[in-house]
Order: structure tokens, then sequence, then C-alpha cells
């Protein structure tokens, strides 16, 4: 098993990265087993902190997380949305330039 990022894109081919992907984007907002035991925890903890009237109202549904895209798929970003992120991008940089500079 490859140990970097690196290695793992140099050991895979483009299909099977776009097989891989294929298959992380098909389940991933299909909660696992093990989320929804979390859920299940979470919305008893809600509940039981809860007033005995507004117990009725909570949904274990609503304890469900979404990871998609809130955009539509192919629909680029607005220019100022792209100019921000890589603003963000950068300034990430700089502070781990920053940090070797200075513990060095």
């Amino acid at each position: 098993m490859p140990g970097t990022l690196d290695e793992l894109a140099k050991s895979m081919t483009h299909r099977e990265y776009l097989t891989r992907m294929a298959a992380i984007e098909s389940e991933w907002d299909e909660p696992s087993r093990t989320d929804h035991y979390l859920m299940q925890i979470a919305y008893y903890i809600v509940a039981a902190n809860s007033e005995k009237k507004d117990q009725k109202r909570i949904k274990f549904d609503s304890f469900k997380m979404t990871f998609t895209d809130e955009r539509e798929e192919g629909k680029p970003l607005s220019a100022e949305a792209s100019k921000t992120m890589w603003t963000q991008i950068a300034a990430v940089g700089r502070r781990e330039q920053n940090d070797r500079a200075t513990s060095g």
C-alpha cells in the first residue's frame, strides 16, 4: 500500500482512479451501519436533554449529514468564489512556508 499521496497517484491508473471516485461518489451521502448508530446516539442525547413536549418534534432523519456539493454538477464557481478559494489555498501555503522557516 502506498504511503504518500504521490505514491498513491503513481500506483493507480486513470481508469482505476475514475472507478474509485465513482464508488466514493455513489456512497458519499449513504450512511453506513456505524453512521446509523452515531445518528441514533445523537438522537437519544438530544431527546434526553430536551423537554418532554419538544421530544415529539425531534426527528431521527434530521441527524443525517449530507456532504454533496450544493451547486449543480458541472456548474462553474462564480469568479468571486473562485478568487476566494484560491486566496485561502495560497494563505495556507504561505503559512506552511513561514512555519518551516521559523522552526528550522
